[in-house]
């Protein structure tokens, strides 16, 4: 899996985003996973309803004393492709079968 480093505008600040990109021979359910991931990634809405929340300042603040970057917090629907365990068992389906 390649990773892919981007800058997007999110309220005004400047926030680096990593993204994981599959292969080409990944299977649609797990392009699609990684997909939706991406687009909330860049602050677009997920098909199932998921968008991501910027920390608050004193969050960020805290998190800038500790030398860590600011999470966000992202919550996908639980059948969404992108979710947690939804695109870890379409992974592991997929290592199964290579």
């Amino acid at each position: 899996m390649s990773m892919r480093l981007r800058i997007v505008d999110a309220d005004g600040r400047r926030v680096a985003i990593l993204d994981a990109e599959p292969p080409d021979d990944a299977p649609p359910e797990v392009r699609e996973g990684f997909a939706r991931r991406a687009l909330v990634n860049g602050g677009g809405r997920c098909p199932c309803g998921a968008t991501w929340v910027m920390p608050s300042r004193a969050a960020r603040r805290a998190a800038a004393g500790r030398h860590q970057p600011a999470r966000v917090l992202i919550r996908h629907e639980p059948d969404c492709p992108a979710a947690d365990e939804q695109l870890l068992a379409a992974i592991h389906r997929w290592k199964e079968t290579r």
